[in-house]
């Protein structure tokens, strides 16, 4: 049995361009409607014009209705069925709204009201709906011509055909501009689902940055410092600090919102004691986000115990401005210095602390120092940036426009080759120079098919390529009109100014609305120079040919005003999808990074919780050999875990080194010896690899000797400390065989895998 088909919800661009349809019919023809009856009284005679205005401001009071009970609910089939008694009444009004004269134009404003009624409803109702309602408005102006002009009315057929034909393009546009709406939404589900997933990884990549940073400034240092013999910190102040590295690891992250700068940035500085601050912050720091401020205030607080550790001096000045939204913190000391290029890369404390914790939140930071000059720390975070061009935007904007120009060239080839060229070769012999009409006509076929070879290829046309095809539809036109009878102006005969509008929209409507209307007002105002050059046409013969006009242009323009408003629209639907998808992704971001978050803590509860409680409930001293040897182990583990996050062409032994790093700060002199190629291996193999390492440096004294020797299908890591009787706790994981020999004041100690 195959299960019931559902239809996806429409996305923000299709929802938008629906919405933007119905308002675009509904508020375009009671324009059209209304500019339409204007003429339609000024072409009457003076005493028929009272009549006809009273026809005509009926139509516009249901125009008005029309408009404010479109939308009702429940409303929907009574509207439809009053719309079609009202518009049927328009034509049937024929013998009193519609010059006898006017008739010769090609075209009555009845024609073209509904012509623009027909065209809203394929905006606002299913193509059935829309062609049957196309279909009897047809029927009805030709009832009506009838009446108005019995023995003549078949003349009026071909004008009352192309109305549905006019139908049919504006199907035709909605069809393809719709498709484009849908391709825009599908774009920008696809790049959502592809942010999601990358901003999910950021998410927790930011995060456990965050979380190896804490564990630097707290559970790291702490532990190396009680690990050190003879450390120069007291056990009070190792108590204190233990307890409050505890109270820094369970906070968890920083709170989301804003956060007070000054407020946080004058806590950190008390936090630091043993330090003579000189400190300087501005009066206007006022908030910024959580994350910001996190990083400004941690990465302010690790320069400061640098100082303390590192440089040599009891003093440093804090300085915090505020520039528009820019924050900057500056940490400046006159100690001993150090080369900031020396630093080995399994040091972590620049790195993690500061550099790091400022990239995270969006900033950076810089440190200047030389041996011998002091050290000037400088963080900067640049404030919340307004977002670049909006990817919805730019999505929505190139499928509408793609949309836009199809739909435009089809309407020209539809005009070009089914109405103008059978009217022209029928009409071929009634002009006064053939040549005249053909040879613009082959111009325009030219530049049709140039530019739909470019189209149909997706394909941007050269730059060059609007200007000179522009120009030649516009010296087509001029020739073409140059030769016509003024009677004969906005007719069938005057077939180059139904196209030639046309050509402004396909090849300018990326320009918007001001490029394309300023193409076909210079069309028409030529237009007009060479219609007085013919003769001035009569006052009912000039509302006609305005009436023409109207609905050549208005249409046009209709499209690319539509079209520039709704791509308008696109930061507003981008905006609105990258809201909701930034919810969606912050939910899943914050599940996700709740499991790292339980996962890592897991691990810290069973190596280095119980050693800070310990040393903050004073129930472990550091005095004591084992106690330090505990640290130690833990201090190493810490830093063999920073080094872990980074990327190393030799990822062993970058983590080998950050080991024997923390043993050579305990006064132990570690010689390192590595044979072989790298080897690509798994974060487990590797820890199983170094952890015997790692409890044999801790127990070392005075020297040790590690190697790595990477032979064919093989690599061992072995240590040699000077410690005989030293435990090593690590067991076989992970594929990883312990070996351990001892003898002569010595142990031997090596742990092997296959590769």
């Amino acid at each position: 049995m195959r299960p019931p088909q559902t239809s996806l919800p429409p996305g923000p661009a299709e929802r938008e361009f629906m919405t933007f349809a119905r308002q675009f019919a509904f508020y375009g023809r009671t324009v059209i409607i209304g500019a339409c009856s204007l003429l339609a009284v000024l072409a009457m005679p003076v005493d028929e014009m009272a009549v006809t205005a009273l026809i005509c401001g009926a139509v516009l009071a249901w125009c008005g209705v029309h408009l404010a009970c479109a939308d009702a609910p429940g409303r929907a089939r009574t509207m439809l069925a009053a719309d079609l008694v009202v518009m049927t009444g328009v034509c049937l009004s024929r013998p009193l709204t519609v010059p006898e004269t006017q008739a010769a134009h090609g075209g009555t404003w009845v024609v073209v009201a509904i012509s623009f009624v027909a065209v809203s409803y394929q905006l606002t109702h299913p193509p059935v709906t829309g062609a049957l309602v196309a279909v009897h408005l047809c029927l009805a102006d030709l009832a009506g011509a009838a009446l108005a002009n019995p023995g003549t009315w078949p003349e009026a057929v071909p004008v009352i055909a192309w109305v549905l034909v006019e139908a049919a393009l504006a199907r035709v546009l909605f069809g393809l501009v719709l498709r484009e709406s849908r391709a825009a939404d599908a774009a920008l589900a696809g790049a959502a689902a592809a942010r999601k997933d990358l901003e999910i990884a950021e998410a927790r990549r930011a995060a456990e940055r965050e979380h190896l940073a804490v564990l630097h400034d707290t559970a790291s240092a702490t532990l190396l410092m009680a690990s050190l013999p003879g450390s120069p910190v007291s056990r009070g102040d190792l108590r204190t600090q233990a307890a409050r590295d505890l109270d820094r690891l369970l906070a968890g992250q920083a709170a989301a919102g804003e956060a007070d700068v000054a407020r946080e940035l004058t806590a950190e500085l008390a936090a630091h004691p043993g330090l003579t601050v000189t400190a300087r912050l501005a009066d206007d720091l006022g908030t910024a986000p959580g994350a910001a401020v996190a990083g400004l205030r941690d990465g302010m607080g690790e320069a400061l115990r640098n100082v303390a550790r590192h440089a040599g001096v009891t003093a440093a000045a804090v300085t915090a401005e505020r520039t528009g939204p820019t924050l900057r913190v500056t940490v400046a000391d006159e100690g001993v210095g150090f080369d900031p290029a020396a630093v080995p890369t399994y040091r972590q404390g620049l790195k993690l602390s500061v550099t790091g914790r400022m990239a995270a939140a969006g900033g950076h930071a810089a440190v200047a120092s030389r041996p011998g000059r002091g050290t000037t720390v400088r963080l900067t975070w640049p404030g919340e940036g307004a977002p670049g061009a909006a990817e919805g935007e730019e999505l929505i904007g190139r499928h509408l426009f793609r949309g836009l120009r199809h739909a435009g060239l089809i309407i020209l080839a539809a005009i070009h080759f089914g109405l103008v060229l059978p009217t022209l070769l029928g009409d071929l012999s009634g002009y006064r120079y053939p040549l005249l009409q053909l040879v613009p006509f082959g111009v325009l076929t030219a530049v049709v098919a140039v530019t739909a070879v470019f189209v149909v290829r997706g394909r941007p046309w050269p730059r060059r390529w609007a200007p000179l095809a522009l120009a030649a539809v516009f010296a087509a036109s001029v020739a073409a009109t140059s030769q016509l009878p003024s009677i004969d102006f906005l007719t069938f005969p005057h077939w180059s100014f139904m196209e030639t509008g046309w050509f402004g929209v396909v090849l300018l409507g990326h320009r918007g609305l001001r490029a394309v209307g300023a193409f076909i007002g210079c069309h028409l105002t030529v237009m007009i120079v060479q219609l007085l050059a013919a003769g001035v046409p009569a006052r009912a013969d000039a509302a006609g040919m305005a009436v023409s006009a109207l609905a050549v242009c208005g249409f046009q323009v209709a499209v690319v005003l539509g079209t520039g408003l709704l791509r308008a629209r696109g930061d507003a639907i981008g905006a609105a999808a990258r809201d909701r998808e930034t919810m969606r992704i912050r939910a899943a971001a914050a599940a996700h990074i709740h499991a790292d978050q339980r996962e890592r803590y897991r691990a810290l509860h069973a190596t280095v919780f119980p050693l800070l409680t310990a040393l903050a409930e004073d129930s472990a001293d550091p005095a004591d050999e084992e106690v330090r040897r505990a640290c130690a182990r833990e201090a190493t583990r810490l830093r063999r875990l920073f080094a872990e996050s980074d990327y190393a062409a030799d990822q062993l032994i970058h983590e080998l080194r950050a080991c024997i790093d923390v043993a050579e700060r305990n006064g132990v002199t570690v010689q390192l010896a590595v044979r072989g190629e790298p080897r690509g291996l798994p974060q487990d193999v590797r820890r199983a690899l170094t952890d015997p390492v790692i409890t044999a440096l801790a127990a070392a004294r005075r020297t040790a000797r590690a190697t790595v020797v990477r032979a064919p299908g093989q690599v061992r890591v072995g240590i040699v400390i000077d410690v005989p009787e030293a435990p090593i706790a690590a067991g076989p994981a992970g594929g990883v065989r312990i070996r351990r020999v001892s003898g002569e004041g010595r142990l031997f100690v090596e742990a092997a895998c296959a590769a």
